[in-house]
């Protein structure tokens, strides 16, 4: 007798739909990035292999879109918008960095626009730089809404930079979580590592994101070297 078979209700055992999400990679472009580092990688030659790995990242985690903000204070020569891209076509290779840190001015400007122009279930604005703030001229208060409306959002927020920088923008903008940064020495080489940490972070971060967990914090849990 044959045997037949019955198929599940629609949605049964069908798992978690995958979450839609965007990338934002926003990349000091000032001078110091490109400082001379005596036959190694700088700073900047380590941060634009490690946006670029992150692309290909992208893509196979098949992220919606991928935008990324270069920034320094000689915007015209040296600004590089990419915004919200398809990761399957889309290629990062900026000029050479110039001129200081802007950093609160590009933070406002493209968190305000995230906020305006981004529908994804999970945006993640992730932040490289090795200075602070110094000629940005951005509105603290406005940029604290801003980051507030990421966090009731639950859209995460990351930091690489400087340990200085770092305890800077903590204290600044306390809204941010520390478990949301990591600190790099002032290398290429370090740089260059803290790309191949945040791969493995953003792995999980993906995992995490599909499986509906809460990701507005602890995106560098795993990492114990920092106090």
């Amino acid at each position: 007798m044959a045997r037949t078979f019955e198929s599940p209700p629609v949605g049964q055992n069908a798992g978690p739909i995958p979450k839609s999400i965007a990338s934002i990679q926003m990349v000091d472009g000032s001078s110091s990035m490109g400082i001379y580092n005596m036959g190694r990688p700088t700073k900047w030659e380590s941060s634009v292999r490690g946006v670029q790995k992150h692309v290909t990242q992208a893509r196979d985690l098949n992220f919606k879109s991928i935008s990324t903000v270069v920034f320094s204070s000689d915007s015209h020569p040296c600004e590089e918008i990419n915004w919200n891209k398809d990761p399957k076509t889309f290629i990062f290779n900026p000029i050479f960095p110039r001129g200081n840190t802007p950093l609160y001015r590009y933070m406002e400007t493209y968190m305000k626009k995230a906020l305006k122009d981004f529908k994804e279930d999970q945006v993640l604005f992730s932040i490289y730089t090795d200075g602070e703030d110094n000629k940005g001229f951005g509105n603290r208060d406005t940029l604290d809404s801003y980051i507030r409306q990421f966090v009731e959002r639950k859209w995460t927020i990351t930091f690489i930079g400087l340990k200085k920088d770092v305890q800077n923008i903590l204290k600044v903008f306390p809204m941010l979580d520390k478990s949301n940064t990591l600190e790099v020495e002032n290398t290429g080489e370090s740089y260059e590592q803290a790309f191949e940490t945040y791969a493995v972070n953003t792995a999980s971060y993906t995992k995490s994101v599909n499986a509906g967990e809460d990701v507005t914090t602890g995106f560098f849990k795993s990492i114990q070297n920092q106090d």
